[in-house]
């Protein structure tokens, strides 16, 4: 107990919106294991994470999706799910098709596509409100073997920005890789005041 409330960390979240950014990893270590066919891939079980993310997000807050391997893309906008029950029911329906649509392949670049995810929140924060907050969520198995930016520098960016990085891994790759997902994280933890 003690250990735990040394480590124990408050976010205190000022009256603002929020942008969630949720990035999917679909490199190709994502894909169906060839030793076990018949076992879900960890990119299903990353979808499936993905959009109960989705569903569970309030009305008037944002999501956007980004996808990676080697490269990275925003494949669905950051979209505002509206107040109106049809509108924010579309908008969620878009984003989990833009989630379900994706397949594996290729390498995996996390810190660029983490980079990228967090230039396309700056970018909307520029365009709407200095008042809009961030979130992002890294759904990745964790082994990052094509990235050009460094894990360092990945951390400083989102640290400028006072943006929390949520990371989840999945599959073997998720354990081995465990350490720099937790190092990503474990830097982006920041106070807020609605002072």
């Amino acid at each position: 107990l003690a250990a735990a409330q040394a480590n124990l960390r408050i976010i205190w979240l000022a009256e603002a919106t929020m942008v969630y950014q949720i990035v999917l990893d679909r490199s190709g270590s994502m894909g169906t294991n060839p030793d076990k066919p018949d076992d879900p891939s960890p990119l299903s079980f990353a979808k499936t994470a993905a959009c109960n993310l989705v569903d569970s997000l309030p009305k008037n807050v944002y999501v956007g999706v980004v996808q990676f391997d080697d490269s990275y893309s925003q494949v669905y906008p950051i979209t505002l799910i509206a107040s109106a029950d049809a509108a924010a029911a579309a908008t969620r329906a878009a984003a989990k098709a833009a989630i379900n649509g994706l397949s594996s392949g290729g390498s995996t670049a996390i810190y660029d596509a983490a980079s990228y995810a967090l230039s396309q929140f700056v970018a909307k924060k520029t365009a709407l409100s200095a008042d809009l907050l961030g979130v992002t969520y890294l759904l990745t198995d964790g082994q990052d073997n094509s990235s050009n930016k460094s894990v360092g520098t990945v951390i400083g960016e989102y640290q400028a920005q006072k943006v929390p990085l949520i990371t989840v891994g999945y599959g073997s790759g998720g354990q081995a890789g465990s350490s720099a997902l937790t190092q990503l994280a474990g830097e982006l933890i920041f106070e807020r005041s609605s002072m």
